[in-house]
């Protein structure tokens, strides 16, 4: 919550996006904070027009999948913003399970991916661990939006 607080009152925009892949979902352990959460990153004014062009280079520079802008939902599944804090997340249904290659260079942000039944994350992500590692803390809202916009194939 400190860097939530700090994010605030100091000011940061980013966005990221939640990849679904039939009934899969794509998760991130990041490092900072140590939790599960989806790819995303900080605005770059220099390299961005949009916050939809920061989940989309997030979403390459740290995963090294591609996407086409647009076959993402420009509905956000979350979007949060107060004080001089501005977070928003996209959602893309892929229609062949990518191969995850990030960029070496960004490496030190996260630490592995895994993929996991959307019914089932809780479960999946706690039961296949070693240890246990916690969700971001916006993410049980987050799956949340995300099941009630989609249907399964």
């Amino acid at each position: 919550m400190k860097a939530l607080y700090k994010y605030i009152t100091e000011g940061y925009s980013g966005a990221g996006i939640i990849i679904t892949y039939k009934d899969e979902v794509l998760f991130q352990l990041r490092k900072h904070p140590l939790s599960w959460a989806f790819i995303g990153g900080g605005y770059d004014k220099a390299k961005d027009n949009s916050f939809l062009d920061t989940a989309i280079r997030e979403l390459y520079e740290e995963s090294g999948i591609k996407i086409n802008k647009e076959e993402i939902d420009k509905n956000p599944i979350h979007s949060l913003g107060f004080g001089k804090y501005k977070w928003i997340l996209f959602h893309i249904s892929l229609t062949n399970r990518p191969t995850i290659n990030g960029d070496k260079e960004y490496s030190d942000e996260y630490i592995k991916y895994k993929w996991v039944k959307i019914n089932n994350y809780r479960q999946e992500l706690n039961n296949r661990e070693k240890k246990h590692y916690p969700l971001y803390f916006f993410v049980s809202y987050q799956m949340k939006e995300l099941k009630r916009r989609i249907t399964f194939s």
